[in-house]
C-alpha cells in the first residue's frame, strides 16, 4: 500500500498531538494509575483522538481489561475482550494499529485499536476514535471485514481456535489491496503516526506507575496467586527486552502457582548475561531458595565475577542459608553482543539449545557440575560456542518438556523446538511466540501444571533488526 497524502488537517493534527503528548508527559508525573485514564482521554482529544480507552493484558495473555481507574483493581465497569477472537486481540498479537471494519451506526468518526508497547514488552492495545474526513479507511488495504476479524482462526492442520488458550491459528498477513488508489485517497499517515505516538506514551506512563500500585497488579490477574509466585514476579526482570544486537523473552508458568523456578537477564556494556534456575521443590521454601539463588548470581556477577565464580557463589550461599537440604539446578551464560561469543555453566540442568537458520537445532554440551546447594564438589565447565547472526538460544526447564497430557504421553523436547521454529518463522514475534508456546503446553497438560515451566529465548541479531520479524 502507498501512502497517502499528508493533508492539511493532518498537519495540523500531528503538530496539536506533538503538543499534547508533552503535556501529558509533564502532567503525568505526580498522577496515580488510577488517574491516567481521564488524563489521557483530555490531552488526546486536544489532539483529535476522542473517546480513548486503555486496555492492559493479563499475565498469561489471554484477556484485554479496559483501565478505568476506579475501583480496587481500577477496572470497574470496563471492558473485557479476548485476545483471541477479538480486533483488539488482533492488535496486540500483531503488535500493530487496526481499524474497526465500519463506523458505529453512522457516527462521522472512525475507531481504532493500536498495541501499547514500549518498543517491546507489550502492555496492552489503546482504543480511540479519530474524524473520519482525517482517519484512514484501511479496510481494502488490511484485507479484512467485520466476519473475518470475529471469526475463529484456523490453524494450519484445519483446527479452529476456540479462544480457549490453545494456540492453533496461523496469521498470513494482510491480503493484497485491490483498490490501491482508492487505499491511497483516503490513507492518511499523519493519523495514524500520531495514534502509535500517543499508544507510545501510554506504555511509559504505565511502565512508570506499575511497580508500586496494586491497582495495577490487581487488573492484570485473573486468579489468585500464591506467595512463591509473588515473589518470583516482584524478583525477575520484565518478560521482554530488545536492544540493537539481541533480543529476550521469557515466559513463567503456572502463572499464579510458580514455586521453585526463576529467569534473570542483564546488559552490562556488549554483555547480556542469561540465566534460569529450577530450586527442589514446588513450594513457598523453592520460591526462597530460587530467591536466594537469583540474588547470590546477581551479587556475583556485579562484583564482576566468572560464570564459574558466581555458580560457585550461589552453591556457598544456598549451604550457608540452607545446609544441603535445598539446591537450584540451572544454567549460567554469557553472550558477548559484539562478537557472538556464547559462554556458559551447566550446573545439572537441561543443555541450553541453538537453533540456527529455521532448520537446523543441537543441544549445546557442557559437563554437568552438578546442582548448587548439593555440594557435589564437581569441576566446573565454562562451554563455548560462536553464534551466527540470527541464531537462536532456548534456556527451559523440565516443567515444558516433561508436560504429559491424558495418556501420559510428554509434550517433549522435539514438540517444543519445533513449535518456536513454526511460529516464529511464520511471522510472529519472538515474545507472541512464546505467548503461543505456554499456552500450547498448558493445553497438552489439561490446563494445569504438575511442575513449573520457564523458557527464557535470546535471538542474537549483530546489529541486524530485520533478520526476523
Amino acid at each position: 500500500m502507498r501512502p497517502g497524502p499528508r493533508t492539511a488537517e493532518g498537519e495540523r493534527m500531528s503538530k496539536d498531538s506533538a503538543a499534547s503528548l508533552v503535556a501529558l508527559m509533564q502532567a503525568s508525573h505526580t498522577a496515580t494509575l488510577e488517574e491516567l485514564p481521564g488524563m489521557i482521554a483530555r490531552h488526546a482529544a486536544a489532539a483529535g483522538m476522542y473517546d480513548t480507552a486503555v486496555f492492559v493484558v493479563d499475565l498469561r495473555g489471554t484477556v484485554l481489561r479496559q483501565l478505568t481507574g476506579e475501583g480496587p483493581g481500577a477496572g470497574d465497569g470496563g471492558q473485557e475482550f479476548t485476545v483471541h477472537g477479538s480486533l483488539p486481540g488482533q492488535a496486540y498479537q500483531r503488535v500493530d494499529l487496526l481499524a474497526e471494519p465500519q463506523p458505529r451506526g453512522g457516527c462521522p468518526r472512525r475507531r481504532w485499536w493500536v498495541a501499547v508497547t514500549d518498543g517491546v514488552e507489550r502492555l496492552g492495545v489503546l482504543r480511540a476514535d479519530t474524524d473520519m474526513d482525517v482517519a484512514a479507511d484501511l479496510d481494502a488495504a488490511n484485507g479484512m471485514d467485520a466476519a473475518a476479524d470475529m471469526a475463529p482462526a484456523t490453524d494450519t492442520d484445519g483446527v479452529p481456535d476456540t479462544g480457549t488458550g490453545t494456540e492453533t491459528d496461523t496469521d498470513t498477513g494482510p491480503d493484497p489491496d485491490p483498490d490501491p488508489d482508492h487505499a491511497t485517497d483516503l490513507n492518511d499517515e499523519a493519523t495514524r503516526r500520531d495514534l502509535r505516538d500517543l499508544a507510545s506514551m501510554v506504555a511509559l506512563l504505565l511502565l512508570s506507575k506499575r511497580s508500586f500500585s496494586d491497582s495495577f497488579a490487581r487488573l492484570v490477574r485473573t486468579e489468585p496467586m500464591n506467595v512463591a509466585a509473588e515473589m518470583q514476579w516482584n524478583l525477575t526482570p520484565p518478560p521482554a527486552y530488545a536492544g540493537h544486537d539481541a533480543t529476550v523473552g521469557a515466559v513463567m508458568e503456572p502463572a499464579y502457582q510458580v514455586g521453585g523456578d526463576a529467569f534473570d537477564y542483564a546488559v552490562a556494556g556488549h554483555t547480556l548475561h542469561l540465566s534460569v534456575f529450577d530450586a527442589l521443590g514446588h513450594d513457598t521454601t523453592a520460591g526462597i531458595t530460587a530467591s536466594v539463588a537469583v540474588a547470590a548470581c546477581r551479587n556475583a556477577r556485579r562484583q564482576n565475577a566468572s560464570l564459574s565464580e558466581i555458580s560457585r557463589q550461589v552453591e556457598a550461599t544456598l549451604i550457608q542459608q540452607f545446609g544441603t537440604s535445598r539446591y537450584v539446578t540451572g544454567v549460567l551464560a554469557d553472550l558477548d553482543l559484539e562478537t557472538g561469543r556464547f559462554t556458559w555453566v551447566n550446573r545439572g540442568h537441561h543443555l541450553p539449545v541453538l537453533i540456527r537458520g529455521n532448520r537446523w537445532t543441537t543441544e549445546l554440551p557442557c559437563p554437568p557440575a552438578g546442582p548448587m546447594g548439593a555440594d557435589l564438589r564437581l569441576p566446573v565447565t565454562e562451554a563455548t560456542e560462536q553464534l551466527q547472526p540470527g541464531d537462536r538460544l532456548l534456556l527451559y526447564t523440565d516443567g515444558v518438556v516433561e508436560a504429559r497430557d491424558a495418556r501420559g504421553r510428554q509434550f517433549g523436547r522435539d514438540r517444543f523446538v519445533d513449535f518456536v521454529l513454526r511460529h516464529h518463522s511464520g511471522g510472529h514475534t519472538l515474545h507472541e511466540t512464546l505467548r503461543r508456546l505456554m499456552a500450547a503446553v498448558l493445553d497438552h497438560h489439561d490446563g494445569r501444571l504438575d511442575d513449573d515451566a520457564t523458557v527464557l529465548l535470546t535471538e542474537w541479531r549483530c546489529g541486524q533488526q530485520d533478520l526476523t520479524p
